[in-house]
């Protein structure tokens, strides 16, 4: 891995937040380091060390809410998922046709015959 250690670290405090904020059935977490320490074993460290590391890469965001006298009453975290671009598709060609490889299996037959 790139990043080594403090990567796959960062690696499972994601998946552990990706698997919370699923099980809550939202993008915006509330999951603190405590939560993640008994979930996936690992040292307050090493967690904060994943965060900070998270936070860098763009893969989570913080969102304080607060009340009406302006307390942090809790810290979520919101989820980022990274865009992946879509790749060309095999059955348009570079000018824009589309190849015989996009008709179905019936249209094939009955052409061939």
């Amino acid at each position: 891995m790139k990043h080594g250690k403090i990567g796959r670290t960062a690696k499972d405090v994601y998946e552990h937040r990706f698997y919370t904020a699923r099980k809550q059935c939202t993008n915006s977490v509330w999951a603190n380091n405590t939560y993640i320490r008994n979930g996936i074993g690992l040292g307050i460290k090493s967690i904060e060390q994943a965060n900070i590391f998270l936070k860098t890469h763009g893969l989570i965001e913080y969102s304080l809410r607060r009340d009406t006298h302006s307390q942090v009453t809790r810290c979520y975290i919101v989820i980022k998922t990274m865009k992946v671009p879509k790749e060309k598709s095999d059955s348009v060609k570079s000018d824009g046709v589309k190849s015989d490889r996009s008709r179905s299996g019936t249209q094939m037959l009955k052409r061939e015959k």
